[in-house]
């Protein structure tokens, strides 16, 4: 794919499709297929640094109130995009969870943590076991996607923050 394509699906990605059907999931899946692989994860960063770049140099010369609303708002959309490449370096359980456990106390944190990791397990050794997997199985594996709990949605990448995201 071409730069100018990839940047493309990259801003068309920035926030995830309520509108359409498994739209949410299918940006999930993107994202952390941006990120599991480091060539994708540069070149997305790449594209979003020049997403910033283009859009402080048209602040720059000057916007009606409208457009630079619109730019600012694209802006902290790109901010976004940015923080979802980089891995929190957060020792607090589930901080790889991101959003997805911030409404959890501490307690909380460590009990939903443990039981996502005794689910991943869980999943894991059945897969590697061979036998069949029953629909009780997989009803509880899941509900780690459903409640944006899974690890597997989840990759990490040390990156730095961008200075004016």
């Amino acid at each position: 794919m071409t730069d100018e394509h990839f940047a493309e699906l990259v801003r068309s990605n920035l926030m995830p499709r309520e509108d359409q059907p498994g739209g949410r999931q299918r940006w999930t899946q993107l994202w952390a297929l941006l990120l599991a692989d480091g060539d994708l994860a540069e070149r997305t960063f790449d594209a979003l640094e020049d997403f910033l770049d283009a859009t402080e140099a048209a602040l720059e010369v000057g916007l009606d109130e409208a457009e630079e609303r619109r730019a600012r708002k694209f802006q902290q959309v790109c901010g976004q995009a940015w923080k979802r490449l980089q891995r929190v370096d957060d020792d607090r359980p589930l901080a790889w969870a991101g959003k997805a456990a911030d409404g959890f106390n501490p307690v909380g944190r460590k009990v939903v943590a443990k039981l996502v990791s005794a689910i991943a397990q869980h999943r894991s050794a059945a897969i590697r076991s061979g036998r069949t997997i029953a629909e009780d199985d997989r009803y509880l594996w899941g509900v780690l996607e459903a409640v944006q709990l899974d690890p597997r949605q989840y990759h990490f990448r040390d990156r730095t923050s961008r200075e004016d995201s």
